[in-house]
């Protein structure tokens, strides 16, 4: 799921028709990335967030499980020079309107729904800029059959 989620974000483009991104990454530990200066104008890193089951049959013959999956689009966009955040407000919400209208209702893997937007939050402010956290959830079934 997340190299499907990765590959349309690389894809995502401006109302000019360029890429937006000049650098599409996955990644783990986003501790490791809001303490970091952003490397490029615009960077943005696919991240797993978490996997929540809801157990939906459990019997003899076997289980299914319904997962909510959620992941996040780390996005870094630098703004120098811009000690309030005023400019670099402006571009996120740019980016964030890009990002939000490509991923909202896509399905990332057969037999999975639609992304829902699941919130978003400053994850802190670089050296150079903004790192972001926008996270969205998806949900799939999981069924397993006993062996008797």
């Amino acid at each position: 799921m997340f190299t499907a989620v990765k590959q349309r974000v690389e894809q995502i483009d401006n109302a000019q028709g360029q890429r937006v991104f000049d650098q599409v990454k996955s990644a783990l530990n986003m501790a490791a990335l809001k303490g970091k200066s952003i490397p490029k104008s615009y960077c943005a890193y696919v991240v797993p967030v978490s996997d929540l089951p809801r157990s939906l049959a459990d019997d003899l013959a076997g289980s299914v499980e319904e997962i909510t999956s959620t992941v996040a689009v780390v996005i870094g966009i630098q703004s120098r020079n811009d000690p309030t955040g005023e400019k670099g407000n402006e571009l996120l919400q740019e980016t964030l309107s890009q990002v939000r209208k490509s991923l909202l209702a896509y399905s990332p893997k057969a037999g999975y729904r639609g992304f829902k937007l699941a919130g978003g939050n400053l994850l802190n402010m670089a050296d150079n800029g903004i790192w972001w956290l926008e996270k969205f959830s998806t949900t799939y079934y999981l069924e397993s059959t006993y062996d008797n």
